[in-house]
C-alpha cells in the first residue's frame, strides 16, 4: 500500500491512489489543479496514514489578497479507501497541521458521501460543519457493465425516439478530439450566454486531460455537416464523466439536438472499458429531466462541509465575497456565505 509521505510527494502516485478508490473523482486528479493553476491556485496533498489505509485530498489554494490569510477548498474530496471514524480523525489532524504552516482560514470539501450515511457524523464529531455545496448535489450514473442492446433498452421511450429522429434527420455523431476543438468553444460560449452562467476554460480542461490520455470530444453535426453539439467527457480510473458540453438551438436538428450525442458518449464510454458514465449533476429540475431519458441511477450526496482555523479570516473572507457579489450585482457562490 503506496504511504501518505509517497502520495504527498508524488502526483502520479496521487492520481493512481484516487482513481483506485470508490469514491475518487476527477476533480481530485492533478490535471484539475493544472487547469486553475493560472487562475491563482496552489496544491497542497494533504494525506495521512490510518489504520484502515491512507486518507486525503488534493487541496487548492488561494492567498487572500491584502490580508494574511488563505482559504482552502478541496472539492470532492478527500478521498479513502475507508472513510471509518480513526481515518476521519486522522485526516482532520493532518488538515489543521497543514492549515497552521499555510494560514488557512478553512478547508471546504464536498466528496460524494452516499446522502444518510455514517460519515457525516464522524466528520461532524471531527470538528468540521456542514455548509452550502458548490459542486453539484445530485447527479445520475449510467452502469455500462452491460450489453449495448440492454443499454439501449434503459432509455425511456422519449429518449429512444428522439434519438432515432436525430438520425432520420442526418444527423452524426463521432469523437473528434482536438481537430475540433475550436468548434467545441464556440458552442460552450454560446450555450454560456444562453444560460448566463460563468465561462469555463474547456481548452484548458480538454489538455489537461488530453495529456493523461483522459479525454473524449464527441460532436454532432446535423446533415449539411454543421456543428450542433458537443459533449467533452473525461476519464478516472475506469469510470467516465461528462464535464461540459455546448449545443446551438436552430436549424432543422434543433428538436432533437444533445440526444444522439449523449446515447453516443455512453456507447464510445462503454466501448473503451469504462464500467460507468455519470452525467456530472441533475441539481437543476430541467437537468434531471433531460438526464433521465438515458436511463441510470439518481444519485444524492451529503454535500459540503468545512473545518474552520481562523473564525476571524472566515469571517473576513465571506465579508469580502458578499461585498464582492453587491458590486458585481451577483449572488456569492461562497460557502456559507
Amino acid at each position: 500500500m503506496t504511504s501518505a509521505a509517497e502520495l504527498r510527494a508524488d502526483p502520479a502516485a496521487w492520481d493512481a491512489f484516487v482513481e483506485s478508490t470508490e469514491l475518487g473523482h476527477f476533480i481530485q486528479l492533478s490535471a484539475w489543479a493544472d487547469i486553475l493553476a493560472p487562475r491563482g491556485w496552489q496544491p497542497v496533498r494533504v494525506v495521512a496514514d490510518s489504520p484502515d489505509g491512507p486518507i486525503g485530498a488534493q487541496v487548492l489554494v488561494r492567498a487572500m489578497r491584502y490580508l494574511p490569510w488563505a482559504y482552502a477548498y478541496a472539492w470532492r474530496g478527500p478521498v479513502a479507501a475507508e472513510f471509518s471514524e480513526a481515518a476521519i480523525q486522522a485526516f482532520t489532524a493532518a488538515v489543521r497541521a497543514e492549515a497552521r504552516r499555510g494560514r488557512w482560514t478553512h478547508l471546504f470539501i464536498d466528496a460524494e458521501l452516499p446522502a444518510g450515511g455514517p460519515v457525516a457524523d464522524r466528520l461532524l464529531a471531527a470538528g468540521w460543519r456542514r455548509t452550502q455545496w458548490i459542486q453539484p448535489k445530485r447527479t445520475r450514473v449510467v452502469d455500462l457493465r452491460q450489453e449495448e442492446k440492454e443499454l439501449w433498452s434503459g432509455l425511456d421511450g422519449t429518449g429512444r425516439n428522439l434519438v432515432n429522429k436525430s438520425r432520420k434527420l442526418g444527423v452524426t455523431v463521432a469523437a473528434e478530439g482536438e481537430a475540433a476543438l475550436d468548434e467545441f468553444e464556440r458552442l460552450h460560449d454560446a450555450t454560456i450566454a444562453r444560460l448566463g452562467i460563468r465561462r469555463r476554460d474547456v481548452v484548458a480542461a480538454y489538455h489537461a486531460f488530453a495529456k493523461r490520455n483522459a479525454v473524449r470530444l464527441l460532436m454532432e453535426r446535423d446533415a449539411d455537416g454543421t456543428a450542433v453539439s458537443g459533449v467533452l467527457d473525461v476519464v478516472c480510473g475506469n469510470r467516465a464523466y461528462e464535464l461540459y458540453n455546448g449545443s446551438v438551438r436552430e436549424g432543422p436538428a434543433a428538436s432533437v439536438v444533445n440526444y444522439q450525442i449523449h446515447w453516443q458518449a455512453m456507447v464510445e464510454s462503454r466501448n473503451a472499458g469504462n464500467v460507468s458514465y455519470d452525467f456530472f449533476g441533475t441539481d437543476l429540475k430541467n437537468l434531471a429531466t433531460f438526464k433521465a431519458h438515458f436511463g441510470g441511477q439518481e444519485r444524492e450526496f451529503e454535500g459540503g462541509f468545512e473545518l474552520v482555523m481562523s473564525p476571524i479570516g472566515r469571517l473576513a473572507l465571506r465579508l469580502l465575497r458578499r461585498t464582492w457579489g453587491i458590486i458585481r450585482r451577483q449572488p456569492t457562490s461562497e460557502p456559507g456565505a
